[in-house]
């Protein structure tokens, strides 16, 4: 298992990890989608963080939370989960452009409530993880949508039909 990250803007590969039975992805429909790894290094630490990440069947899923390394004698051992996309848009608080506000009414079809989404994914990942954007939003009549302390994840729930 080959574990990226990205340096000055390069995709950089760190660590390539053996995979055995204590590696494992689990997928849930409409839940849970990560992998998660657990392994052991003789004599040496990995180099792991928040934002580094591994590639399995076109998906990408990244390290979102500090890992867990234990230190006993001359070894560490590691359980680390990498999270696919869904879980970023988990983490980013849904607010009203311009107003910050986390409640509110927005008037819109589906373009304008999934560019809601992406204005506030890009707020927060933007930069570092790329740019969000939508390849192909279905034209719809607009409606009245109310959004109250919400995350994107939760938003795009609501906003399809």
């Amino acid at each position: 298992m080959k574990i990226y990250r990205i340096i000055e803007g390069v995709k950089t590969e760190l660590h390539d990890i053996e995979v055995d039975s204590n590696t494992e992805l689990n997928q849930k429909i409409s839940g849970q989608d990560l992998i998660r790894a657990r392994f052991t290094s003789d004599g040496f630490m990995y180099d792991l963080r928040i934002g580094d990440y591994v590639e399995f069947k076109d998906a990408k899923y990244t390290i979102l939370e500090e890992p867990q390394i234990k230190k006993s004698q001359n070894a560490f051992s590691y359980d680390i989960q990498f999270k696919s996309d869904q879980y970023l848009y988990n983490n980013v608080q849904l607010l009203n452009p311009g107003t910050e506000e986390t409640e509110f009414y927005l008037f819109g079809d589906a373009i304008d409530m999934v560019s809601l989404v992406l204005n506030n994914m890009n707020r927060v990942y933007g930069q570092e993880g790329g740019t969000y954007f939508a390849d192909f939003v279905e034209q719809t009549e607009g409606r009245n949508m109310r959004f109250n302390n919400i995350n994107c994840l939760s938003a795009l729930d609501q906003i399809v039909p």
